[in-house]
This record gives C-alpha cells, sequence and structure tokens, in this order.
C-alpha cells in the first residue's frame, strides 16, 4: 500500500500550483520507517489527495511526477516519455541526419522530476537522480521501447552518475560511439563521463559562438570535450586553444579535433583561473564555460565572486571590439545575480560592454511554467570596447 505524507495546513499552495517539489518544512505527518525512493501519496492538512511522487530525506522531501489522484504507474511513464518525444520530433530533432543527439526527457522541464534520458544516435542515456526510479526500470524500459523503436542500446546510470554504478538494460556498447551536432562528430563517453558524456544545454550556443569565431583566435576554458573549441575551429577561427584543468578532458577534447579533421589547435592542461591570469592580447574571443560554482545556498555569495573573477581576468585581456561568451549553469545563480557579477567584472577594469546575445538552454531542455528552477543556464555574448 502507498504510504501517505499530510502537510501541514496551508502548506498545499505551491502543489496546486504545480511546484513538483515538496520541502521538509511543510510536512506535519510522515509513515514510520519510510525510506529514500519509496512512492507516497500527498494529501493536504484537509486531506485533499495533492499527487504522488518519491520520498527523500533531503531538504526537498518529495518529488511530485502526478498531480491529483493519479497514481505512478506504467500507463504515466508512457504517456509522459511519448509527449516528450513528440516535442522533439516537432522541433525537428528525432532521427536526423545532421544532429542525432538531443535531451528526450528534461526532469521538472517534461514532469518527471530527477529523471534525464539523453539520446546518442541509436543509443539512450537514462540519468537518475533519484532513487525511486529505480523501481520502475522495467517500465521505463518498456515505455522507451514502444516511444522510440531505433533505440538499440539503453545505458543506465545510478543517482549521483558514477560510473561504477551504471548498467546496460538494453544492448551493449562494444565500440567507441560518435554521435552528431550540426554535422560535427563527437565522442560520447556515458559510462565514464560527465553527466550523460556531452553536455547537450549548450547546443544551439555552441553554434552560435562558431558563426563569431571567423578570423578570430579563439580561447575555450573550461574546455572539456571541446564543443566550442569544434565549432570555432569549423567556422574558421585561426586558432584555438583548450583550456581544462582535467587531463581526461584534454584527451577528450584532442580527440573530437582529430575525429572532425580540424588543425591549429592546443588542448591545454591548466587551471583556468591561474592560465587567464597571462593572456593579454593573446584572444578576440573568450568562452568561459565553468562547472557549477553554486551548488547549494551557502556557495551562492562565493560563486559569485569566482564569476567575477574569471570574467575580470577576461575583459582585462581582450582587445578591442573584443568578444567574451559567459555562462553559468549554477540553477542558485539567477540571471540578474550573474549579469550583476560580470557587469561589476568589467567595471573593476574600466571596459566599456556591450551586450550582444543573451543566451539559455536549447530547445529540447524545456522549463515547465511552475518551475522556474529549471531555467538553470544562463549566459552572455558580449562586445567589449
Amino acid at each position: 500500500m502507498t504510504k501517505i505524507i499530510t502537510l501541514k495546513p496551508s502548506k498545499e499552495r505551491s502543489a496546486k500550483r504545480f511546484h513538483p517539489w515538496i520541502f521538509s518544512g511543510a510536512l506535519s505527518r510522515i509513515p514510520d520507517n519510510i525510506e529514500d525512493g519509496e512512492v507516497v501519496k500527498v494529501v493536504s492538512s484537509d486531506e485533499e489527495v495533492l499527487g504522488y511522487g518519491f520520498y527523500g530525506s533531503g531538504s526537498i522531501s518529495v518529488k511530485l511526477c502526478s498531480f491529483g489522484d493519479v497514481p505512478l504507474d506504467s500507463g504515466l511513464w508512457q504517456r509522459r516519455i511519448a509527449d516528450a518525444y513528440r516535442l522533439r520530433e516537432s522541433l525537428g530533432l528525432g532521427p536526423n541526419k545532421a544532429t542525432n543527439m538531443y535531451r528526450l526527457v528534461n526532469a521538472e522541464g517534461d514532469s518527471l522530476p530527477g529523471l534525464i534520458i539523453d539520446v546518442y544516435g541509436d543509443a539512450a542515456v537514462v540519468h537518475c537522480h533519484h532513487a525511486g526510479y529505480e523501481t520502475f526500470e522495467a517500465e521505463i524500459l518498456e515505455a522507451l521501447n514502444q516511444v522510440t523503436p531505433f533505440i538499440n542500446v539503453i545505458y543506465w546510470k545510478n543517482v549521483g552518475g558514477e560510473a561504477e554504478g551504471g548498467k546496460y538494460i538494453k544492448g551493449q556498447r562494444n565500440d567507441t560511439h560518435v554521435a552528431l551536432e550540426h554535422g560535427n562528430k563527437f565522442f560520447i563517453d556515458w559510462e565514464t563521463g560527465q553527466k550523460t558524456g556531452f553536455f547537450l544545454d549548450q547546443r544551439s550556443n555552441r553554434k552560435l559562438i562558431g558563426d563569431l569565431s571567423k578570423g578570430r583566435r579563439v580561447l575555450n576554458a573550461f574546455s572539456y570535450s571541446g564543443g566550442f573549441s569544434v565549432y570555432a575551429l569549423k567556422n574558421g577561427a585561426t586558432l584555438v586553444d583548450s583550456v581544462d584543468s582535467s587531463e581526461k578532458a584534454t584527451d577528450l577534447c584532442n580527440k573530437n579535433t582529430e575525429l572532425n579533421t580540424l588543425s591549429n589547435h592546443r588542448a591545454i592542461k591548466a587551471d583556468c583561473l591561474t592560465y587567464l591570469r597571462d593572456i593579454k592580447g593573446n584572444y578576440d574571443l573568450i568562452v568561459l564555460d565553468p562547472p557549477a560554482f553554486a551548488k547549494h545556498k551557502n556557495a551562492v555569495d562565493g560563486a559569485l565572486s569566482g564569476y567575477r573573477d574569471i570574467n575580470r581576468l577576461a575583459f582585462k585581456a581582450l582587445p578591442k571590439d573584443g568578444i567574451l561568451a559567459t555562462f553559468s549553469c549554477s540553477q542558485l545563480v539567477s540571471k540578474d545575480m550573474f549579469q550583476e557579477s560580470v557587469f561589476s567584472a568589467a567595471a573593476q577594469v574600466g571596459r566599456s560592454v556591450q551586450i550582444i546575445y543573451r543566451m539559455s538552454q536549447t530547445e529540447d531542455h524545456p522549463v515547465s511554467i511552475y518551475h522556474r528552477e529549471g531555467e538553470y543556464l544562463k549566459g552572455l555574448v558580449l562586445r567589449v570596447l
């Protein structure tokens, strides 16, 4: 029998507005011996059924996968994944000669909180950020088989995405997997790579930066697998330096540029902050795409300081008419907070700056209008005067 969680009076408003998170402070009663990942029914103080979801012992106590009296069953997973695929198909994704990698399910944005499914050609990577989904592995596999029959390989990554917790639930990868994005080739390592193996949320931004790179000397800082580097070189950059503190990342960056038969590229293993301190005049376009600086509320001030530091060094180094593309993927840092930190950096070095473009995640990373936290990626393309 499904366990019931009761909320305090007046704490049902968020769920009635279709926000999928129930915080621990809203709980009035929880069942004895409840474990992380258990399916629960959430009810208001007057016993109105608000929805069903998964219990967790952290600050977010429940992630709701349905609202109202709609239990979690195989039909729900089928409907949600089919609806998500219809959106991607309408966007021109799905099987495609130029781009065959995209996000099929974007957690809260597709009404499946904590569940990510990324497609790489004929393979899919299921990345679970909540233990509750492990209970429904068979149902999710069946839904994928029905909705995406062209998928021959499915890799299931555990909570946290550690490689040793992954397993194949359909097929097996027997060789190196290569996927396409706007005709560019990339090696995808979903077993040991970060996230599902590639950062799909930057697809449209990579194309934009590529278009701006012609005739420019480009620095791709925090380069990881070299996505921005490949686009820049393909679009006529005179040289590209890819800098990352991870040797594994620089090796992968080299492999991707070689896979696309590109030259005028160097992969440099170095701390990006240290590297940025001594590059004055070396580059006409700098990309700053660091990992999340703030993973919890107490880290926000430090994150904003970090963004100011790296952007200040980039502004200081760029020549007149130089371009800075700068990003934050920290969910807890708002657009306004990020922009303020970047503008503060420009003011500290006395540079005049124009905003050319504002950027966000790609269209296959939809955001629920009721869950603003899902709009985590923000970026600016700036001209330095």
